[in-house]
């Protein structure tokens, strides 16, 4: 009766052993998979799933025609880019006059990161190199300055989640800081979204170039701020 006992309790350590072993091989192999899914979504272009959106027209309420030394909006529509620019899901240009002459805001909206600028000269601008000078701020995040054709340009990519964003490491950083969460995991887990969100909303504002004016810039950077914080809250979901 005892050797019975002694047995079957040398079985049930067994099998405990057995348990734990098994959990802890599956845990293992469930974290690797996990992370393969990971790498493939970072190396892989996004999934050419048709996103469809139209740009608010004009975007901007009366706040930022008021608080942006009086612009006055002219007009908006959408344009083609280049082949070279993949990915496009949807375009708009908007054209506002303001003291310092017509402004102009293109928003493409893109299904994946980008550097910045390696995406001007495919939309024909052809810009100064010396002249480009990346910026950031604290609330808005990382952008350029630029000057091309006789016009003063700001460019910066917003992204769904994060600050924005001008070269493609900084993108990738952005995703791997906010696009790994638990619900956004389970959801790709049952096929139901992507891992990464790889949404940008490119954003050049240009306005034409004034000799020795420090004030043009300080025009576009005002405009960037409210552009920025206007698209935080209305970022297509």
């Amino acid at each position: 009766m005892n050797k019975l006992k002694v047995t079957t309790f040398h079985d049930l350590k067994v099998r405990l052993k057995h348990y734990y072993n098994y959990q802890k091989w599956s845990l293992l192999l469930i974290l690797l998979m996990i992370t393969q899914a990971i790498a493939i979504s970072s190396l892989s272009p996004p999934k050419s799933t048709k996103i469809n959106y139209q740009f608010p027209s004009p975007p901007l309420d009366q706040n930022f025609t008021s608080l942006a030394n009086s612009l006055k909006f002219i007009s908006s529509h959408n344009f083609t880019t280049s082949p070279q620019i993949s990915h496009v899901i949807a375009t708009q240009r908007y054209i506002y006059e303001s003291n310092q002459g017509q402004l102009q805001i293109d928003a493409i909206y893109l299904n994946r990161g980008i550097d910045v600028a390696r995406e001007l000269k495919p939309l024909n601008i052809n810009y100064d190199p010396q002249s480009l000078q990346p910026k950031y701020s604290s609330t808005s995040g990382h952008y350029i300055t630029f000057t091309a054709d006789n016009r003063a340009y700001l460019a910066a990519c917003i992204n769904p989640r994060g600050k924005a964003t001008i070269t493609s490491q900084e993108f990738i950083a952005n995703r791997n800081r906010y696009d790994t969460s638990s619900d956004r995991l389970a959801l790709y887990l049952l096929g139901r979204g992507d891992l990464r969100d790889n949404r940008c909303l490119l954003s050049i504002i240009s306005i034409p170039k004034q000799k020795s004016d420090p004030a043009q810039y300080q025009l576009l950077e005002n405009i960037w701020h409210l552009w920025y914080e206007y698209w935080q809250y209305h970022f297509p979901q």
